[in-house]
């Protein structure tokens, strides 16, 4: 899905940007159905893709595992995503990035304080 913006007016938009291919399409799936009634948005640069959901974006270890149909340590997921928008949570199990304001304490995506 095409914003159809190249990523205009997207400030409170978060995830992943990742270099195109196979695993890219994948996390794309994965994070459709990880994030459910949240549309995704996705804006394509040619050599790498912008997957952006709005405040909060996760994506599960099970979900892309499915996806992909293999094993995937989540920690790899780093090599392919030169940057992302907003702040991330990362866990062996998911990985959530979420919006946060500087004068924010408190993000309801993960439940606690930035240090």
């Amino acid at each position: 899905m095409e914003d159809g913006k190249n990523g205009e007016g997207l400030a409170n938009y978060v995830g992943p940007v990742l270099r195109v291919g196979d695993l890219a399409d994948a996390v794309v799936r994965a994070i459709e159905e990880d994030n459910p009634g949240k549309q995704v948005r996705i804006v394509d640069r040619g050599d790498y893709v912008r997957i952006h959901t709005e405040q909060t974006c996760r994506l599960t270890k099970q979900t892309l595992e499915r996806l992909l149909g293999h094993a995937y340590d989540l920690r790899l997921l780093e090599i392919d995503m030169p940057s992302f928008s907003g702040r991330l949570k990362t866990r062996g199990d998911e990985y959530v990035w979420y919006y946060q304001t500087d004068d924010a304490t408190e993000s309801p995506a993960v439940g606690g304080r930035n240090s």
